[in-house]
């Protein structure tokens, strides 16, 4: 849908004009259309927009989507949601297809505003013009080929919604690098997509915390997306471009392992979680609370680069599947947060390292937030008296931000081939009951 901000290479005198863009559209659009095996039945048109006005375009697309992100919410909180996620796009994109005029605006402010603040000073230049001009002119052509753009208004749950999103992304950004690949500039593409989750220098690890969960989504849809596409080419199957588009992968974890779209018995099934969450529903009275499946995506969202990478691949390589029951107040959505979280591995053996892994990511947070405008002023831990013995770890913390301390209780629970994570954000807890909490939890689980 959209192409994030990214740079490279030294600060350059380039100014983007209508003049420049005509000549860029006749030089690439061939490009496109012989990568793809498409023509355009009718050519986009490049134009130079103000953020204002891309704004506008991304509140009317983004809209629809906010009903799948915040299904209680009112059509007041969804155009709401919508224009604050679109104002903060205006401020990093560079390129954006709009399928409704079929034109792609290119806002020339954030060239050389980006390329000063990611110190990348490449962004302003030439070559990263014409790569945003490829990848939107690819969206183009898959809009008039398969209608993947217009077909985000049919998606019907936030799952497919990042699914959908990775697939009309990964494929724009796996033609874009065929075709500089082809033109021997593999190194521009490695570069530019790099940058693409990258946060701005001086970003403390507090503020990249916070913002891993949105730059792990950006990842998805633009590198794991091409990533994707290219597993599926390795098959040798000519027609696997169609085939997504016309039934595009179930699962975020298909998407990360593309041997499991055309063999999906190659995932084994996890254990169906609904009836714990309707259980644990009646104790939130007065909440709201959703019940996001939770797979290998939202976990290396959720521990990025806290830990080595070699123990994370092999944790998520045994990963089966999972799920969590996350609550808010009604009253005062935000305030606190109470998220119970399971995931299941192949093993019991499997299951204890994920514990493992998700201890090491807690304390690693404790020694690289100790400073900035998030920081974790204060931790303890220790363990929870059980009935079933279980291996438990609990963590007490003082977590700053925005000038407010919050507490956070944590606990971790390894049953059988499960591993428990149970989270109490500004709500307190005391030891007695979390083990209750974590009990009741550790039973139904171990139950048939």
């Amino acid at each position: 849908m959209m192409l994030l901000a990214a740079a490279l290479g030294l600060i350059q005198d380039f100014e983007v004009t209508p003049e420049r863009l005509d000549a860029l559209v006749k030089e690439v659009r061939p490009l496109v259309e012989r990568s793809t095996g498409h023509a355009f039945k009718e050519e986009p048109k490049l134009v130079i927009s103000e953020a204002d006005e891309v704004r506008k375009i991304l509140v009317t697309e983004l809209t629809p989507q906010m009903k799948l992100q915040l299904p209680d919410g009112s059509a007041d909180d969804h155009r709401k949601a919508a224009g604050e996620m679109a104002e903060q796009f205006t401020k990093i994109l560079l390129g954006k297809y709009a399928a409704a005029t079929n034109s792609i605006h290119v806002i020339p402010g954030n060239f050389k505003r980006l390329a000063e603040r990611y110190k990348r000073p490449r962004i302003n230049s030439a070559d990263y013009l014409r790569v945003i001009a490829i990848h939107e002119l690819v969206h183009a052509i898959d809009e008039q080929a398969y209608r993947a753009m217009s077909r985000i208004a049919d998606v019907k749950s936030a799952e497919e919604l990042v699914v959908w999103n990775a697939v009309i992304e990964g494929h724009a950004q796996h033609v874009t690098r065929a075709i500089l690949v082809a033109e021997k500039r593999g190194d521009l593409f490695r570069d530019f997509e790099e940058q693409i989750s990258a946060m701005p220098p001086g970003t403390s690890e507090g503020e990249k915390a916070l913002a891993s969960q949105q730059a792990m989504y950006v990842k998805f849809g633009y590198i794991d997306g091409r990533a994707f596409f290219e597993g599926l080419a390795a098959t040798g199957r000519k027609t696997y471009v169609e085939d997504v588009f016309a039934k595009p992968p179930a699962t975020k974890d298909v998407i990360l392992h593309p041997a499991r779209y055309y063999d999906p018995k190659a995932r084994p099934a996890a254990r169906d979680l609904k009836p714990l969450w309707d259980a644990l529903r009646k104790d939130f009275d007065g909440w709201s609370t959703d019940t996001p499946s939770i797979g290998e995506f939202e976990l290396r969202s959720a521990i990025g680069d806290f830990v080595e990478r070699k123990a994370l691949d092999a944790a998520m390589a045994r990963l089966v599947g999972g799920g969590a029951l996350s609550a808010t107040p009604k009253d005062a959505p935000g305030s606190k947060m109470v998220v119970v979280l399971v995931s299941q591995s192949e093993s019991g053996e499997a299951a204890s390292a994920l514990h493992d892994l998700f201890e090491a990511t807690l304390k690693s947070k404790d020694e690289r937030m100790k400073e900035g405008a998030i920081r974790i002023t204060k931790a303890e831990y220790g363990t929870l008296k059980t009935k079933g013995g279980w291996r438990t770890t609990l963590a007490r913390k003082t977590i700053v931000a925005a000038g407010q301390e919050v507490p956070v209780v944590d606990a971790l629970v390894t049953v059988g081939d499960f591993t428990v994570e149970v989270l109490y954000s500004n709500e307190g807890i005391a030891d007695d009951e979390m083990s209750k909490r974590v009990q009741s939890i550790a039973e139904w689980l171990e139950r048939k």
